[in-house]
């Protein structure tokens, strides 16, 4: 495992994730030397069919649960609207090129 430290270089909330199909929110994280794009996509932007395998419930508890992680970065980072992350102070952990956690270094700001 790998410790950076970075920023947030850009933050972005609409459909993204498997075919820009899913609703959610997206971090492109840069530091010296390296930068690392992310999303946090769980949940179908799409209209269900009656083939789907999600419910109408399902899919509100996803984007519940992505609502409230973007509550906490913004607390974390004392702001009150996504687009002030930007630049924001990161710490990202890396195994090998995969990214397997990162958090607002709260500490620093």
């Amino acid at each position: 495992m790998k410790t950076e430290l970075g920023k947030i270089q850009e933050v972005t909330i609409g459909y993204g994730g498997y075919q820009d199909a899913q609703l959610g929110i997206g971090f492109t994280f840069c530091g010296k030397g390296w930068g690392i794009g992310i999303g946090c996509y769980r949940a179908w932007g799409t209209e269900r069919s009656v083939d789907t395998k999600w419910t109408e419930q399902e899919r509100i508890i996803a984007l519940g649960e992505t609502f409230m992680e973007i509550k906490k970065w913004l607390d974390d980072a004392g702001v009150k609207d996504v687009y002030e992350l930007k630049g924001k102070p990161v710490e990202c952990i890396f195994d090998g090129r995969e990214l397997k956690s990162w958090r607002i270094l709260t500490e620093v700001l």
